[in-house]
């Protein structure tokens, strides 16, 4: 009976050697390996037969199962089916390396402004320019948008507020 314990020992630990991690990402691809890191924002992983680590943008990836039979959620995938309302479901990105996985489809730049009042603020023509740069990117078929610049001028009784933004359109 102790022998057939430590045969058993054995064997698990042989099994968990060669157990791989797999990523499943939004656009069907399955890559194996072993996650090396996981952070908030992106995994470190290492591809079966790399010893390189990569990184892939926790937007990309729809699940992590791990070697050990566990399986993480990572992201809900972007469907959008109506570019005119479905906008506000482009995720607003910071962090390039959050965009990795996904690919690039176009850069662009808008632009909000208008009259000076007690009631507008830059900040509202910041917001106001990031749903411009969502519906374009809902209308070219991205999931994300990267900000790679962020301008804005506060309205005085001499000057108009104003907001300009950058942005990096994604795709799965």
């Amino acid at each position: 009976m102790k022998k057939i314990f430590v045969l058993f020992i054995f064997i698990m630990g042989v099994a968990n050697l060669f157990a791989q991690d797999e990523i499943t990402l939004h656009n069907g691809i399955v890559a194996k390996g072993k996650v090396v890191e996981n952070e908030p924002a992106f995994v470190k992983f290492q591809y079966e037969g790399e010893d390189v680590s990569s990184t892939l943008g926790k937007i990309a990836i729809a699940q992590i199962k791990y070697g050990s039979g566990r399986i993480e959620e990572c992201s809900q995938k972007v469907i959008i089916n109506n570019p005119e309302k479905d906008f506000d479901k482009i995720q607003v990105l910071r962090d390039k390396e959050e965009c990795t996985g996904l690919v690039r489809i176009q850069e662009f730049t808008e632009k909000s402004g208008g009259a000076w009042s007690l009631g507008t603020t830059q900040g509202k023509y910041q917001q106001k320019t990031l749903k411009k740069l969502q519906k374009k990117a809902a209308s070219l078929g991205g999931c994300a948008i990267l900000v790679t610049t962020q301008e804005g001028k506060g309205g005085s009784i001499f000057r108009m507020p104003e907001a300009q933004i950058s942005a990096v359109v994604y795709k799965y």
